[in-house]
């Protein structure tokens, strides 16, 4: 936890000013429930990754953010948290 603002304000913060907007986050959270799931994806997030992690898990997912946010073909809902 964050002692003042909570990760989704922290996204959400990002996510509304225009020099930051195209920043993709991966949120990392302890809190591992669908509906959190839904908030992170809602929030714009570039994916999410569940504690404990995983071996391997965490690099994983940053190529993927990696590589869809070079791909010029990627689906554009694909890239929409972007």
């Amino acid at each position: 936890m964050l002692p003042v603002l909570d990760g989704f304000e922290v996204l959400e913060r990002l996510k509304s000013n225009p020099d930051t907007r195209s920043i993709p986050v991966i949120v990392s959270t302890a809190r591992d429930q669908k509906p959190d799931q839904m908030k992170v994806r809602t929030a714009r997030a570039a994916d999410y990754l569940a504690k404990p992690w995983q071996p391997g898990e965490v690099e994983s997912k940053v190529n993927n953010v990696v590589l869809l946010s070079q791909d010029p073909f990627a689906p554009p809902d694909v890239l929409q948290g972007y």
